[in-house]
Order: structure tokens, then sequence, then C-alpha cells
């Protein structure tokens, strides 16, 4: 998730955009969990759960070609 960002401007100066709205990075998502479970959302829990999983899938098999093992 993008947070903020610095740019260049055609006069020389950087301007920072910061796009938080909380100070907390996961801020957003723990609303979004909170009404998934006020909501009993089950749908929107196990899309979550799937995104989740090709994430880790990923991540496991950028680990393994890499070579490295954790644990």
């Amino acid at each position: 998730m993008l947070t903020g960002f610095t740019e260049g401007l055609n006069d020389g100066t950087k301007e920072t955009v910061d796009v938080k709205v909380d100070r907390h990075r996961m801020y957003e998502e723990f609303v979004a969990f909170e009404a998934m479970i006020a909501h009993h959302d089950l749908a929107a829990a196990k899309q979550r759960m799937a995104h989740s999983l090709a994430v880790m899938n990923v991540v496991d098999a950028a680990l393994a070609d890499a070579g490295i093992k954790l644990g």
C-alpha cells in the first residue's frame, strides 16, 4: 500500500505527499476487519484469506528460488 511519495517539481524543488489517513499504516485494514466481523461478511473474509495465501505462495517461491530457508 502506498502511504506517500515525493515528487520532483519542474523548478527543482521536491514536494512530499502523505496519503495516510491515520498514523498507523494498517488502520484502514483494521477497520475493514472490524466491518467484516460486525457484518458477518464471510465472502470478504474468504477473499482476504485467498489473497493472503496467494501472497505467501509468492513469498515461499521467491525464498525457495533464492535458496533461503527460514526457521
